[in-house]
């Protein structure tokens, strides 16, 4: 009974959890990456990204990374971004983008456990349909209460996408918690004063600290630009929702500031993911 009760309050910690859908449901980056390039070609651009060239464009956004492209006119970039998101949609309807298995399950132990679900994307609507109906099928409209894409993560007015989910679901922010990607997203996740987990779209890379490969890396985002390489990780472990609720309630409980501070991140990250 005490064990109950007590997971019973660390469930309610988290009565909203938002996700998005770019590294966190889907293995994104390489689809994003060859959808820039196809973009290029059409647009006769003399440009082609490799992986590193597509990361240091992708790391406020996936989706909106070939904006970052150098030399490129407001009105080309206009027809650039627009053939972008076409091919992108394109590799996603050709199966290109990767289920996040692992997300799913802790998504659904959320539900089972009296959670909203939300998500918040960059992503155009058409794309981000496509995406939800790969992974959950007709099941979409019963899993997630709100869906926002095409977000402008970021609205600097104070009235965001997380703002909205937040009002929609009828949820404090202190009672939500999010997993982004991108640094706008965690910029805005944490701006609405929800409390945020960051995962690395950069699964695909070996890391340093723990060894792994192919495997998506979550910790707190403020410590997003501290990444210590000589520290040493246990054995990873997948994220399960009530883990999750701990995290949050031992972090409020060490530092009720909400501003940034430095402090241990958490040894987790989502096993690898699997194709849809």
């Amino acid at each position: 009974m005490t064990a109950a009760i007590e997971t019973r309050g660390i469930r309610m910690g988290i009565e909203l959890l938002v996700l998005t859908l770019d590294g966190v449901m889907f293995d994104t980056e390489d689809a994003h990456r060859r959808a820039c390039n196809i973009a290029f070609k059409a647009c006769g651009i003399d440009r082609h990204w490799g992986v590193a060239e597509f990361r240091a464009a992708a790391s406020r956004s996936a989706a909106l990374a070939i904006t970052h492209a150098q030399g490129v006119s407001a009105r080309d970039m206009k027809a650039l971004l627009r053939q972008k998101h076409d091919a992108f949609h394109a590799l996603v309807l050709d199966g290109a983008a990767g289920v996040n298995g692992e997300c799913l399950s802790l998504a659904e132990e959320a539900l089972a456990a009296g959670c909203k679900l939300a998500i918040v994307t960059d992503l155009p609507a058409r794309t981000a349909t496509a995406l939800l109906e790969q992974a959950c099928g007709e099941a979409v409209n019963d899993m997630f209460a709100v869906v926002a894409s095409g977000a402008e993560l970021g609205d600097a007015n104070g009235n965001g996408p997380y703002q909205l989910a937040l009002r929609t679901v009828g949820v404090e922010a202190e009672h939500g918690a999010a997993i982004e990607a991108s640094a706008s997203g965690l910029e805005a996740a944490r701006a609405a004063g929800i409390w945020t987990f960051a995962a690395s779209m950069m699964h695909g890379v070996r890391n340093a600290a723990s060894g792994d490969r192919g495997r998506s890396h979550l910790r707190e985002w403020r410590d997003i630009a501290d990444d210590d390489a000589s520290v040493q990780s246990p054995k990873p472990r997948a994220l399960g929702f009530d883990m999750l609720c701990m995290l949050k309630q031992q972090h409020r409980q060490q530092r009720p500031d909400p501003q940034p501070q430095r402090m241990p991140r958490p040894k987790l990250v989502l096993p690898a993911r699997r194709s849809a």
